[in-house]
């Protein structure tokens, strides 16, 4: 292997008659001035010859001939990288060779693996796994043929002290390319490090119950007191009487839309601090007097002062009992949803002693009780931390903590404004000054905030194919060309990771999880696997005892088939099943002269 061409200071071409290049490979050029240059193959291809047409720009068959080499033989070539900045140019011929893993562990390590997260396996360092310390040779073992197996490569690891100065991460990709897999992976180094989390679950996926089959012992983690979850509706709500006009004005835009004249009912009537009951008792004490004052005078009611009162204060800013039963219906409807059972006080509680709190819910209601989780949490760390950086004492310690969004586009969408996306916004500008970080998980990162996208320093990219997506990843990342034209092929679980706490974009592979997820199982298994428990107590168990069965004599012994299952089988099921289990082989059919037998 050898250097050919006309060379440059970051990129250049290799040739070899003997060995092919792989794609996002490690070498080590030989120059003369540089002595030993690590480089990377960003492309690769083969040549059946040395014919100038097809040769690339800035190289000719004629270099060949001064290194005496064969034009007319098979010729592997690939497109390097330099990864250190030179002054002059790699001589053209300098020789190149594989490098030792001691030569480029300064390059591929960038931190501690113990104050790290452990994500997955370096590209194209395959070849050193046998010279890796025994700490780290088997840090992020693989998913291979539906189980665990042991890592191959250099692991890849993340410097999570760095989210001091570069604080959020974004992973992207389309369904199936592997990001919800890779956001658990987050989550369990989190709890690896006993580091406190948010998260919000729409897919109630994030469960750590569950071994992942195959793991060495030693990758074995039992994650049951790391992580709590909370249901909406039962485990956690909303506080009724938190809520601010704008809040709750959001929230009542689930239930139904708001006209003008509700938006000036609930503006009038509503002062935070209102209980639910109180809210409700005053549309309703309003309403009713409006209603007694549309009556004719003669059978209007007496009516109790202080709902007089309100109405003398209201009047004018409410348009009518219409308007008010419309506020009353989109109330009740909004009760109804139980965002207002419970309150967030169990999930404080274990975010303060290092956990991850997740939050389950459908996509409907995490977006109801998000704003107020966030916006709660967020105001404690930075009371904590401002009283702090002033010097006073007894403050409430509210630690630093992570927040973990899954399918952030319906979050903080780009166009629509909403809370949610407000608090995130805030957090994502000032997280730095008071350490609460953000992970976010999408696969329509063209869709999220053209802001918050800014600010997430770190980006994961997983197959991604549309060009929107596409272009977004070019402008906001450093991914060469190259690497953008790859997206859309990458497989499961391979992605690229673009960062500034990082010397290069690294081409990696995430790691197994360590715990199953629990939509991991395989559908059309379960399937097969239900219907045979079924069928080990179903009709064909039954109809197997009474074998040999002639249709003829069916009806005798129909009763005694159905005593045997213990329920209704009508005589077609029978029949029906009887022929089944013979295009399944279990039983054999035969014709008689008294009609068709079924043996076994």
């Amino acid at each position: 292997m050898f250097v050919i061409g006309k060379t440059g200071l970051r990129e250049l071409y290799l040739v070899s008659t003997e060995n092919k290049f792989r794609i996002n490979e490690y070498l080590m050029i030989q120059d003369p001035e540089h002595k030993d240059v690590a480089c990377e193959v960003i492309d690769t291809f083969t040549l059946p010859m040395a014919v100038p047409e097809v040769f690339p720009e800035g190289c000719s068959p004629a270099f060949l001939k001064a290194f005496n080499i064969d034009e007319t033989q098979k010729l592997f070539m690939a497109k390097v990288k330099v990864l250190k900045a030179i002054r002059t140019p790699i001589e053209t011929g300098s020789r190149v060779r594989k490098p030792q893993f001691d030569e480029v562990k300064n390059f591929l390590l960038q931190a501690d693996p113990e104050d790290s997260f452990h994500l997955g396996v370096i590209l194209g360092t395959e070849d050193m796994q046998d010279e890796l310390p025994e700490d780290i040779s088997n840090l992020s073992p693989l998913w291979k043929n539906k189980k665990a197996v042991n890592q191959n490569g250099v692991p890849f690891i993340l410097d999570y002290r760095e989210q001091r100065v570069y604080p959020h991460i974004g992973l992207f990709g389309t369904s199936g390319s592997g990001k919800s897999f890779g956001l658990r992976v987050m989550c369990e180094e989190l709890m690896a490090k006993n580091i406190p989390g948010l998260a919000f679950d729409p897919h109630f996926e994030l469960n750590f119950t569950h071994p992942m089959k195959g793991l060495p012992e030693d990758k074995v983690m039992d994650y049951s007191d790391r992580h709590e979850a909370f249901y909406i509706g039962k485990d956690i709500g909303i506080t009724f009487t938190e809520l601010d006009l704008d809040e709750l004005s959001h929230l009542l835009l689930y239930v139904g839309s708001l006209s003008e004249p509700m938006r000036g009912a609930l503006g009038a009537l509503y002062e935070k601090g209102d209980t639910l009951a109180h809210f409700k008792q005053k549309i309703s004490d309003i309403k009713e007097v409006f209603e007694e004052f549309e009556k004719p005078k003669k059978e209007q009611e007496t009516l109790e002062p202080q709902k007089i009162l309100l109405y003398e204060k209201n009047k004018k800013k409410v348009s009518g009992a219409q308007t008010l039963q419309a506020l009353s219906w989109r109330i009740d409807a909004l009760e109804n949803t139980h965002i207002f059972n419970g309150d967030v006080s169990k999930a404080e509680k274990a975010i303060k002693k290092g956990k991850l709190a997740i939050i389950r819910g459908d996509l409907f209601k995490l977006q109801m009780i998000s704003s107020y989780v966030l916006k709660k949490f967020y105001k404690k760390r930075r009371e904590f931390q401002d009283a702090r950086e002033k010097g006073m004492d007894g403050a409430e310690f509210f630690p630093m903590f992570f927040v973990i969004v899954d399918e952030a586009h319906n979050f903080a969408p780009k166009h629509d404004a909403n809370p949610t996306k407000t608090i995130l916004k805030t957090i994502a500008q000032e997280a730095r000054k008071y350490g609460v970080f953000e992970i976010f998980c999408t696969q329509k990162p063209n869709a999220l905030d053209d802001t918050i996208l800014a600010q997430l320093n770190t980006k994961v990219i997983y197959r991604l194919n549309t060009a929107g997506d596409m272009e977004m990843v070019q402008k906001e990342t450093n991914l060469n060309e190259l690497e953008v034209a790859t997206l859309p092929d990458l497989p499961s679980g391979f992605c690229f990771v673009s960062s500034p706490t990082l010397p290069k974009t690294f081409a990696i592979r995430f790691r197994t999880t360590f715990t199953e997820s629990p939509h991991a199982v395989d559908p059309f298994e379960e399937f097969y696997e239900e219907l045979g428990k079924q069928n080990a107590y179903s009709l064909d168990s039954v109809l197997m005892k009474f074998l040999p069965i002639k249709t003829a004599k069916l009806a005798s012994i129909h009763g005694d088939i159905e005593t045997e299952a213990k329920a209704k089988v009508p005589i077609k099921e029978v029949t029906d099943t009887l022929e089944r289990m013979v295009r399944q082989g279990d039983i054999n059919r035969k014709k008689t002269p008294f009609g068709d037998e079924y043996i076994a």
